[in-house]
């Protein structure tokens, strides 16, 4: 059995956040759902480069303060992605404790657009079978 990486449950999230998007139709929970997924497939993400490169994290949900503590930022996640951040982070805690509140589904679009390429050689391996 190989051991798990952040980078791995990441990955796991998106893909589940693609997986319930596909249910958006029957309901706008999967909506908020899918947000909250890509909220955890970019933190975890972003958390798993800190690890491999010896930095210590602190323990929050909080994107961009996890963003400030990489190094090339700009390299790893792209301007865009970085000035998304905070939006995406407000995911997380919206979309589990506030009642009635759903997330604009454009917004969660961009979030899809913005964190894919992260994955896209992931992605495209598991294509090929």
């Amino acid at each position: 059995m190989r051991n798990e990486t952040l980078l791995d449950r990441a990955f796991s999230n998106f893909k589940a956040a693609e997986a319930n998007w596909k249910l958006i139709g029957e309901d706008d929970f999967f909506i908020n759902l899918s947000g909250y997924l890509l909220e955890q497939s970019l933190e975890l993400f972003i958390k798993h480069h800190l690890e491999i490169n010896g930095v210590k994290y602190p323990h929050t949900h909080d994107l961009p303060t996890l963003v400030n503590l990489l190094n090339s930022a700009d390299d790893l996640l792209g301007e865009k992605l970085q000035l998304f951040a905070g939006t995406i982070t407000t995911w997380e805690s919206k979309t589990r404790y506030i009642k009635n509140y759903f997330l604009e589904k454009r917004n969660v679009e961009k979030g899809f657009e913005l964190i894919k390429p992260l994955f896209q050689n992931r992605l495209d391996d598991m294509s090929v079978f």
